[in-house]
Formats: C-alpha cells, structure tokens, sequence
C-alpha cells in the first residue's frame, strides 16, 4: 500500500504523545489566536515546557482539556449580556455617532 506524505503526517499525527501548540490547534480545528486566549482566560491546555521557547500538549492534557470545553459555562450568556451592555453603552458615548446625529443622521 503506497502512502502519500500528507496521510503518513495525518496517521503520524494521531499517534504522537506530545504535540506542538500548532499540531494542537490542527487537531482541534482552532486558530491561534482563539488558542492564546482560551489559555489567556485559563481555559486553555495543560503545558509543557522542556525547554525556553518549546511548549508541548500531551495526549492527555488534550484529552482533559477536550472534556472540560464539553462542560457547560453557566456564566457564559452573563458575561455575553454583559459585553454588549457594555458595547452599547460606548456606542451611545462615541463622539462620532454625536456628530453623525447633528448631521441629520448621516454617517
């Protein structure tokens, strides 16, 4: 049976112990961005570091972390309802929807 590069790397993949933060975010179908913040408000996976700059999951830390974002977050739609309060709020503040309402409306 012949093997393309991207199927061993794939079956190589899900075999691994550990995994780089962007093998992590592949195979969980997140971005980089949303993987900083969710470890930024603590959410994020258990961390290795061996070395200075090398970060490591392991399969277990990605198997608890899958387990804990499957948990409901009871203060989720709280803390939705809170930005866009909040969002609103600056809305109405902004200089420019001001000037745009004593333009007649006008953006």
């Amino acid at each position: 049976m012949v093997r393309s590069k991207k199927q061993a790397s794939a079956e190589l993949l899900s075999e691994r112990v550990t995994y780089t933060v962007p093998q992590f975010c592949a195979r969980n179908q997140i971005s980089r961005p949303t993987y900083t913040r969710l470890r930024s408000q603590g959410r994020g996976p258990a961390e290795m570091r061996p070395g200075l700059n090398i970060i490591r999951i392991t399969a277990e830390a990605e198997r608890d972390w899958q387990q804990l974002m499957q948990e409901p977050q009871p203060d989720f739609e709280t803390r939705a309802v809170e930005r866009a309060v909040k969002a609103g709020d600056a809305a109405v503040k902004s200089k420019k929807r001001r000037k745009a309402r004593g333009q007649g409306g006008r953006f």
